[in-house]
């Protein structure tokens, strides 16, 4: 699914964490999470995404890195997401990077990282 990553990123700016990063006025990639939850003290990305042609950069990896860095500076327990069955890039990402899949349904798993 095609999504325009510049409206998307202006319809959840009020209550999201946004880490960016561009190239001039590119944006070249984003990870957009929620760090809503202060009762469970867990964050959700909802969106993350890196232009192809920015791809195998670690652009992916340092946007992750920041919302972790940002969830241990807040004291945040643990970041989750979901992730389709069949993008393996983007399993393979977030595996290598500490998520483990904690649930799963039809179309996708559920993955989490504990931050200590």
């Amino acid at each position: 699914d095609k999504v325009d990553v510049e409206e998307y990123t202006r319809k959840v700016y009020p209550r999201a964490t946004i880490f960016m990063v561009r190239e001039g006025a590119e944006i070249v990639g984003v990870n957009i999470v929620y760090f809503n939850d202060m009762e469970t003290k867990r964050g959700f990305v909802t969106y993350i995404h890196v232009n192809e042609k920015y791809r195998n950069m670690r652009i992916g990896w340092n946007l992750l890195q920041s919302a972790v860095d940002y969830a241990r500076t807040h004291q945040f327990e643990s970041i989750a997401l979901e992730v389709r069955k069949n993008n393996e890039p983007a399993k393979h990402l977030y595996s290598k990077f500490g998520f483990v899949i904690y649930d799963e349904n039809d179309i996708s798993y559920f993955m989490r990282k504990v931050i200590l």
